[in-house]
């Protein structure tokens, strides 16, 4: 039985789909697409269906997806998967709560972040290989207005220290408008990566 994210669970569930590839795939993919088949989203994330069906079952248990709902067609019997908002709510609870994990914790959501990073960076590309002319001119009008920035940096430490603390500022500013309005996201994304270097190596390297 589904069970929904509450302030006492949502850091074990949210840890729990943080440090899961598959399952923070599974959220992102249904941020883009709302209702999905586990069929569709093993096509997607290249998982197996039966592997996919049961982080589905485990993340409906969660309180992390709705309960399947039924849809007959003709002889065959499709089960649509949908987000909820504690799924959202729980990866909020570890972002706020990142400076009191363990090491080994921390390295696991970064890792597993990366992970699917890419995932949603290959979803992307495959939107714009096919674009038409009408996701074409979209595109140029984004541009124009600077609606789209690719920008990779490599800065040193003090310049990317005063970065990052404006953009977290920035992104806590948006927590709080979702947790306010309690909506799930449109179909606009931002993907926010800052990774300094821990390799050891200095940069005169």
């Amino acid at each position: 039985m589904a069970k929904s994210v509450t302030r006492d669970n949502a850091i074990s569930v949210g840890l729990d789909a943080m440090q899961n590839p598959t399952k923070l795939k599974i959220i992102f993919l249904l941020m883009k697409h709302p209702k999905l088949t586990v069929t569709q989203m093993s096509k997607e994330i290249g998982v197996s269906k039966a592997n996919l069906y049961h982080f589905a079952a485990k993340m409906v248990k969660d309180g992390l997806l709705s309960e399947p709902e039924v849809v007959v067609k003709g002889n065959y019997v499709e089960k649509y998967y949908t987000l909820k908002w504690g799924a959202l709510e729980s990866i909020n609870a570890v972002e706020r709560r990142i400076n009191s994990l363990r090491p080994e914790e921390q390295k696991e959501v970064l890792q597993t972040f990366l992970v699917s990073a890419t995932f949603i960076s290959r979803m992307l590309a495959d939107e714009l290989s096919r674009a038409d002319r009408d996701a074409l001119a979209k595109i140029h009008s984004a541009y124009r207005k600077n609606m789209i920035n690719t920008s990779y940096l490599l800065l040193p430490d003090e310049v990317y220290a005063e970065a990052v603390r404006k953009l977290n500022k920035v992104v806590k500013e948006i927590l709080g408008i979702y947790e306010r309005k309690k909506e799930l996201p449109g179909q606009n994304r931002i993907v926010i990566l800052g990774v300094p270097q821990f390799d050891g190596r200095t940069e005169a390297d």
